[in-house]
């Protein structure tokens, strides 16, 4: 018998989705409500993104059945489980660099202090 897990992240809103990737970078696929960003984050944002396959599953909110029908069918499937878990792993490898963050929160901050820096320049 094979032993699988899986992380359960029942949000009312997910702004960054943060504990799905800690979830994937530990190798465990994630079961997740349909909020703010956690499809993207399991399914993939691009075509070449969702190629990766699914790292988990995404369920409607508020729907026990779904969960429960969810979690079934990923844990007993060994295979299915495997793959998700290959996605998850693959998913933050490819777009949790910590150049790419680095890089990303740096554009994110010129950007917003470039604006600040010429109004006080203006005063």
């Amino acid at each position: 018998m094979v032993s699988a897990a899986a992380h359960w992240y029942g949000a009312l809103d997910a702004p960054t989705g943060q504990p799905i990737l800690e979830a994937f970078a530990s190798g465990l696929p994630v079961l997740t409500t349909d909020v703010g960003a956690c499809r993207e984050l399991v399914e993939g944002r691009t075509p070449d993104d969702c190629e990766q396959g699914a790292a988990g599953a995404v369920v409607p909110f508020a729907d026990p059945d779904a969960v429960a029908h969810a979690a079934l069918a990923l844990l007993g499937d060994p295979a299915r489980w495997r793959a998700a878990q290959q996605a998850a792993i693959r998913r933050v490898d490819t777009h949790c660099t910590e150049a790419r963050v680095f890089n990303a929160c740096r554009r994110i901050y010129q950007e917003h202090t470039h604006g600040r820096r010429r109004s006080s320049a203006q005063l």
